[in-house]
């Protein structure tokens, strides 16, 4: 059937075996512009470098690693929005990150369960609206201080599980207290930090702290 379908805009599978064929069918849907594999079994992840004209990209797989996202930055570069989430938990860090650079189109991020990224790698998006970072313990305050300089239509910074600290929330509250945009940030943190926000910390009228539950699945 996959042969037969190569004008598909949108592909979803979930939790199936993908052989070779199916992803040699895939990689010549060159009008892909959505592709979603949840805990799908696929020996390699590489048949995807051909869907240069892929906007979104949602994958849980044990095959990201590093070297995947560095193919993907080099030959996927109209992602719009990418989320990955690994059974490993060690298969990303910061270097995966840093090869995302080169995806200039990318608006929204996602990022489940990684323990060897740190927060310093955001600081080179400045195109980002939508950071959703999940579960990545070593994810402290400073790279998204600075991310937050950087980026002027960052609208929506999810970080339940990580490390981050009132001092975020502090220079949040700065930063968009002089956007000239318009624009609201929402960040949503965890309960435990949420009792340490009070509404006289908040002087900023773009700024909505939430606590993690709020908005995770919206």
């Amino acid at each position: 059937v996959f042969p037969k379908l190569r004008n598909l805009h949108s592909l979803a599978l979930d939790c199936i075996q993908v052989s070779d064929k199916m992803c040699q069918a895939i990689s010549r849907m060159t009008f892909l512009i959505e592709l979603e594999l949840n805990n799908c079994f696929i020996l390699n992840l590489n048949f995807m470098m051909h869907l240069f004209d892929l906007e979104q990209l949602m994958l849980y797989d044990d095959g990201i690693c590093n070297e995947f996202l560095g193919n993907l930055a080099r030959n996927c570069l109209n992602l719009v929005s990418l989320y990955f989430h690994s059974p490993d938990n060690d298969a990303i860090s910061d270097i995966g990150l840093e090869y995302l650079e080169k995806l200039q189109r990318l608006e929204k991020l996602t990022i489940v369960g990684q323990r060897r990224i740190s927060d310093y790698a955001f600081a080179r998006f400045p195109q980002i609206r939508e950071l959703w970072c999940i579960n990545c313990e070593n994810v402290q305050d400073r790279g998204l201080i600075r991310l937050l300089e950087i980026a002027p239509k960052l609208s929506y910074l999810l970080l339940p599980g990580t490390k981050v600290t009132k001092a975020l929330l502090v220079a949040a509250n700065r930063i968009t207290k002089v956007r000239q945009n318009g624009i609201t940030l929402r960040v949503v943190v965890d309960h435990s930090l949420i009792a340490e926000w009070t509404a006289e910390d908040q002087t900023s009228s773009l700024l909505s702290v939430e606590p993690d539950g709020n908005a995770v699945n919206e």
